[in-house]
Parts: structure tokens; sequence; C-alpha cells
């Protein structure tokens, strides 16, 4: 579980993290998929008290969160919205936010919101703006033809399999996960 004391980078709902070597004067990021939190609690009375350079700062890193994924290479349709949005909550409440202070709950609340959609822009940016292979994550052919079988095994009693409407069989099941392996779109 996240909850953010400021409303900056969107790390409560990243899986990004920043080290920063004080000694070198440098900031060093680690990407890990378990760093992103099962749950992220976003109430701004967190950040209600934060003094205005913070708050300033802060919003500053919102703000650069959503250009930069608006114009990163792979952009596309899923996160154009929000950058946008992210950046209009910026323009409209940053401002308010800092010489307000706790006074404003809404600026507070736009720019807690702000943050948290500037943080997970990147991350669907990176989930679903590139193509994926399988076997771009380090998966060898062996080792996925070993696994291919247990990993029917699992999808077979999933949730997420189950309750779908079109349910594959196994037979689907396994092409899927080949598809996958090789990056292949489905056309099945």
């Amino acid at each position: 579980m996240t909850i953010p004391t400021t409303a900056g980078s969107g790390s409560e709902v990243s899986h990004a993290a920043i080290i920063t070597d004080t000694d070198a004067r440098r900031k060093l990021e680690l990407g890990v998929w378990e760093f992103v939190a099962d749950l992220t609690i976003v109430d701004p009375m967190f950040s209600a008290h934060m003094p205005r350079q913070l708050t300033a700062d802060t919003g500053i890193d919102v703000l650069t969160r959503a250009v930069e994924v608006y114009n990163h290479a792979w952009f596309n349709d899923f996160t154009n919205g929000l950058c946008l949005q992210a950046v209009w909550m910026v323009f409209r409440y940053l401002t308010r936010a800092t010489k307000n202070g706790e006074a404003d709950a809404e600026a507070r609340t736009k720019m807690a919101n702000a943050a948290t959609i500037a943080g997970a822009i990147r991350n669907l940016l990176q989930q679903i703006g590139q193509p994926v292979r399988l076997k771009d994550a380090g998966i060898s052919q062996p080792d996925f033809e070993a696994e291919l079988e247990a990993l029917c095994d699992r999808a077979e009693i999933d949730l997420g399999i189950v309750m779908t409407r079109r349910y594959p069989g196994r037979k689907d099941l396994k092409r899927l996960f080949e598809y996958a392996f090789d990056g292949r779109a489905v056309d099945f």
C-alpha cells in the first residue's frame, strides 16, 4: 500500500524508484514492477501542509512527467488524453495550491490527482506502448516449451479466464502463449 505525502512524481502508482546519492550529487532510477503497490490511497490531506516551495517543485514534477510521456516515442491514443488532463490540471490548480496552501482543498485535491495520473500514464505507456514478446524478456525457447503445459494448467483455473465471455479451450490457451512468446498478433 502507498499513501503519497506530496503531489509530484506519482511514484505511488509507479514501478520506478529514485535513489539519491548526495555525495556524488546524482540520482539513480530503478524500475521494478514489484514496486507497484496493490493499493494506493490518494488523500490530499497528507500533502495539505507542504511548504509553498515544495508545493511548487512537486507541481513541476507532475508537469514534467506528463510532458515527458506526451513526447515519448511510444506515445499513443491511450496516454494522450491522460497527459493532456494532467497538464491542464497543473496549469489550472498549481498556482492556487501554492498560493493558498491548506486553505484550498480543491486545488490540493486536483494536484494530488494530477500527480497520480502522471505517475500512472508512465506505467501505462510502458505496458501498452511497445511491442512485447516473452522471448525478449529473457525466456529461452526450451524454457518456454518446458513450462508451456504448466502455464496452460494455471490459465485454465485463472478467474480472469474463467469469467470471460469467450472461454478459450486448452488448445487456444496454448496458441495464445505461443503467440505471446513470438509477439504475434492474435488472429484466431
